[in-house]
């Protein structure tokens, strides 16, 4: 009888040491970003949008990206201690994910809970950031180097990169009206600019200026006919509808995953 006490007691003991090891190996380690700089912790909760969440930015929001200046925050947002891929579309963020992030502010919004700007990001594997288990973290690097890359297409440079003066205005086109039978695309978003366009009175008025990713399309001021017909990029900001273009290689914008971005210089 006593010997079995014993065995069944070293029988505990021995599962206590095996689950209490177990655990140890397990136990949560907070991993933080290997970079010199000044590091936060984004603030929880976080507003789920698909695969995007959101964070407000009490830090950094002098140097946010926004419509003005695409390229502009040096800031990197962190899973653990590894990078995500900044200078992403907002929408592709909450639509695919897959790692993508952007610090981003809109100039003409107000201040929202004395947010500067925002931090907007993806887990790496589209799991939910809020339930993940994982850290993010925003850093700005102590080297103020503001890095852009390629992203594989995903990121395009300032489209105004190459102009001798910054830009009055930038103007990403989100919205197209394609046409089923020639090259015409309309856009509408730059509405706010339309006496700027031209007119019958003023056929060339207009400085707006389209560029396709990082790359000027034209000629400017093109006709109609030309740029149903022939298209390849010719373009015309009217006062009466607002851009009217075609692509560089007439595809569809919608689907063939270009920028465009009319600059007023």
């Amino acid at each position: 009888m006593t010997a079995s006490r014993v065995i069944a007691g070293l029988s505990v003991l021995a599962l206590y040491l095996v689950l209490a090891s177990w655990l140890r190996v397990r136990d949560p380690v907070l991993l933080v970003p290997k970079v010199a700089g000044e590091i936060v912790a984004l603030h929880r909760p976080y507003w789920v949008n698909g695969y995007r969440a959101a964070s407000p930015d009490y830090w950094f929001g002098a140097v946010a990206d926004s419509e003005t200046d695409v390229c502009r925050s040096p800031v990197v947002i962190y899973e653990n201690d590894q990078p995500l891929l900044m200078h992403s579309d907002i929408n592709e963020i909450a639509a695919k994910g897959g790692g993508i992030a952007i610090h981003w502010r809109n100039d003409d919004q107000p201040v929202l809970y004395a947010a500067k700007s925002m931090f907007m990001f993806s887990a790496s594997d589209n799991t939910n950031p809020a339930t993940n288990g994982r850290t993010y973290w925003a850093v700005k690097p102590k080297l103020d180097a503001i890095s852009c890359p390629d992203m594989q297409g995903k990121y395009v440079p300032p489209p105004y990169s190459g102009l001798e003066t910054t830009p009055r205005a930038v103007v990403r086109l989100r919205h197209f009206e394609v046409s089923p039978n020639n090259h015409m695309i309309l856009s509408r978003d730059i509405e706010e600019f339309r006496n700027l366009g031209d007119s019958p009175e003023d056929p060339t008025k207009s400085p707006a200026l389209l560029f396709e990713n990082g790359r000027p399309l034209g000629p400017a001021h093109a006709t109609d006919t030309d740029i149903a017909t022939r298209g390849l990029g010719g373009y015309s900001h009217r006062k009466s509808h607002g851009m009217v273009f075609s692509t560089s290689d007439n595809s569809d914008p919608r689907t063939n995953g270009r920028r465009y971005y009319v600059v007023f210089p």
